[in-house]
């Protein structure tokens, strides 16, 4: 596949992921928690969406994919983002979180 087509089905993906996830309600200020994450459809979008202010965690099994969804990241929102490697299965510190809006992804 040539770099243009490349680069034209990523802001697709970009695009649709923006639409869905305003859609369910992911807003600016916003805690994203991303489940099988794999190189961030969503995860990107998401810290796109929520901001400065908001925080995305990206959870996968697949240490490589996580690496790649830093790698395919704008230095711009990367810092929004934080990579968890799970073995699958994954506890939540919930307290942590209280006094914050959260999505599941």
């Amino acid at each position: 596949m040539s770099e243009h087509v490349t680069q034209r089905v990523t802001a697709s993906i970009f695009s649709a992921g923006i639409a869905f996830l305003k859609r369910v309600g992911v807003r600016e200020g916003d805690t994203v928690v991303d489940f099988g994450a794999r190189v961030g459809h969503y995860t990107v979008p998401a810290a796109a969406i929520v901001g400065p202010k908001g925080k995305v965690y990206a959870f996968d099994k697949n240490a490589a994919a996580l690496t790649e969804l830093m790698q395919r990241t704008s230095t711009s929102i990367a810092d929004r983002i934080v990579t968890v490697h799970t073995r699958g299965e994954t506890e939540l510190d919930r307290p942590r979180c209280i006094g914050r809006r959260m999505s599941f992804l």
